[in-house]
């Protein structure tokens, strides 16, 4: 099994008592181990005769790899290029299985990639774009009575040129 994967192990059927070394006493039980464990069972047949099993549970690691940050801030369309390294066999939520993708971040975006060690065992890794469009929000207001009307004045600034200022003055979304 991989690293926190779990194994059923189960007996045969039909007996009258099991006794795991876990000191469990049903047919089957379930094991997590952390490193190769052994797992015996003593079993009783329905004539008292007894006999005992073992195995041996082996534990593969999972892939420890190179990556780009978890979180990258990039400029608005620029090239940006998330990767993994290690000689694993990969595979990104675009499709692509290469050991990087070059992307173009115009908005957030989460972008997944499955890596897969030799041994079969598989670790799923995450990366956030973020695209930084130098947001500066602020507005100006008057201070008025109640009742009286205030002017609102918008004082943001962005470096995107589509930025547009949409008010919401009833806090309905």
């Amino acid at each position: 099994i991989c690293l926190g994967d779990t194994a059923q192990l189960t007996a045969p059927t039909g007996m009258k008592h099991y006794l795991w070394n876990t000191g469990d006493t049903t047919q089957s039980i379930r094991v997590v181990p952390s490193h190769n464990q052994k797992y015996s069972v003593e079993v009783t047949t329905t004539k008292d005769k007894t006999g005992i099993d073992t195995t041996m549970v082996i534990v593969n690691p999972i892939p420890v790899f190179d990556r780009s940050p978890d979180t990258l801030i990039s400029p608005p369309g620029a090239d940006t290029l998330l990767w993994v390294s290690n000689g694993y066999n990969y595979l990104w939520s675009t499709g692509s299985r290469d050991t990087a993708i070059r992307i173009k971040p115009y908005r957030n975006m989460a972008y997944l990639v499955k890596v897969t060690a030799a041994n079969g065992c598989a670790v799923n890794q995450q990366f956030f774009v973020v695209p930084d469009y130098h947001y500066q929000t602020d507005f100006q207001f008057d201070t008025v009575c109640f009742g009286d009307t205030s002017n609102l004045i918008n004082l943001s600034s962005s470096s995107d040129s589509l930025l547009s200022v949409q008010w919401d003055l009833d806090m309905n979304g």
